[in-house]
């Protein structure tokens, strides 16, 4: 958290800027007098050090006055890759503006230019004289100050980069929690007793598709953006399970177009909605429950839509934003800015909905997705594989 800067602390860091760039042209000035010094006296001129290091100062003193006006256009007019060459065209029209308020300056402080014994009235041959060395004056102001912008800006980037890998790891350990409630084990390890009984083979499959969820949510490493494809495959593993607690009280279908299965999305961010969906929406419901998740294009938008026949949303209650609501806004507003949108409703014929919205960008599959190394090799469910003929 940034604190606020106060007048007083405001003043003293602009003081300190400004004795840091007067000290930095005296400093120049001192240097340039040694060195025209030593140099007139290596080739026999004798010359009056004092009177040159007063010149030097006075016409460094005139920059180090421009500078804060020149660290100003640099900020203003900061090189950006968009409009780099318009920028560079700006700075030209600028630095000539400023070796004109240089010379004139100068004129009228009786200063000689550098390599010319005494006063040149003409102001324009002053500023063909001067130019050169202006421009050794100006653009090194702006490429300080670029390059101190750059590096700010890389190193926000690399802590925004931080604060967004801390954020996934709260997540990865709110979605473990979430689905280590309770009420969702003991319901899941009570399905699985029942079946046991009358579907081995779907009791086998419930714990393979719990295991799967743990493993996923403890694998460290996890990109903040994976596949679609690997999003759904978690997805369908929730949603299988769900479907044996549920029996035949639950309908649950997923409409995806084959080729916005490489999509970029954020991770553990379907699964936390639909057990969102499920258990304040859906669970206590007598007839049939049915969960719809859709996938579509528009434009270059992603539009992902989750909705229900539930009970709706309860505005105003902590229910609204419960399970995965607000870390699922919080992280997209983190990975997106103003770029995204995260929609909720309710359904006039009952029912809530969600949409989301984020710019769409393909991102290849490079490793296996949650369902690898299942230990049965049966076929994914009707609904996640009827997205191939969207």
């Amino acid at each position: 958290m940034f604190l606020a800067l106060t007048p007083l602390l405001l003043f003293r860091r602009r003081i300190t800027l400004l004795a840091i760039i007067f000290a930095s042209w005296t400093l120049l000035a001192t240097l340039w007098a040694t060195h025209v010094y030593m140099y007139a006296h290596s080739i026999g001129r004798m010359v009056s050090f004092r009177s040159l290091l007063h010149d030097a100062l006075l016409d460094y003193w005139i920059w180090a006055c421009l500078t804060p006006f020149v660290l100003f256009l640099a900020k203003t007019f900061a090189f950006r890759r968009s409009d780099l060459i318009s920028r560079i065209v700006l700075h030209l029209a600028f630095c000539v503006a400023f070796c004109w308020i240089h010379v004139t300056a100068a004129h009228f402080l009786h200063l000689s230019p550098h390599g010319k014994d005494g006063l040149i009235d003409d102001l324009t041959t002053r500023f063909a004289s001067n130019f050169y060395s202006d421009l050794w004056m100006y653009w090194p102001l702006v490429l300080i100050w670029n390059l101190i912008d750059f590096q700010r800006r890389y190193g926000e980037r690399d802590r925004h980069a931080a604060m967004l890998e801390t954020q996934l790891s709260e997540q990865r350990l709110q979605a473990l929690r979430n689905q280590l409630q309770p009420h969702f084990l003991f319901n899941t390890l009570n399905s699985v007793a029942s079946l046991m009984h009358s579907d081995v083979a779907a009791a086998d499959d419930m714990v393979v598709d719990l295991s799967t969820l743990l493993r996923y949510s403890l694998r460290e490493g996890n990109a903040q953006e994976i596949p679609l494809r690997d999003e759904l495959e978690l997805l369908d593993c929730y949603l299988r399970i769900q479907r044996h607690r549920f029996r035949d009280r639950l309908k649950t279908s997923v409409t995806v177009p084959t080729d916005l299965l490489d999509a970029a999305v954020p991770s553990l961010l379907l699964q936390p909605l639909a057990e969102n969906a499920i258990e304040h929406g859906l669970k206590d419901m007598e007839d049939m429950g049915t969960l719809s998740i859709e996938v579509f294009l528009i434009d270059d938008t992603l539009n992902l839509r989750i909705e229900d026949n539930g009970v709706g949303f309860h505005y105003g209650s902590q229910s609204s934003e419960r399970i995965g609501i607000g870390n699922a806004r919080a992280r997209l507003r983190g990975l997106y800015g103003d770029r995204q949108s995260f929609t909720t409703a309710n359904r006039p014929e009952g029912g809530a909905v969600v949409l989301i919205r984020l710019p769409y960008r393909q991102l290849p599959t490079q490793a296996p997705g949650p369902d690898s190394g299942r230990r049965t090799a049966r076929p994914q469910s009707p609904e996640i594989s009827a997205r191939a003929g969207q």
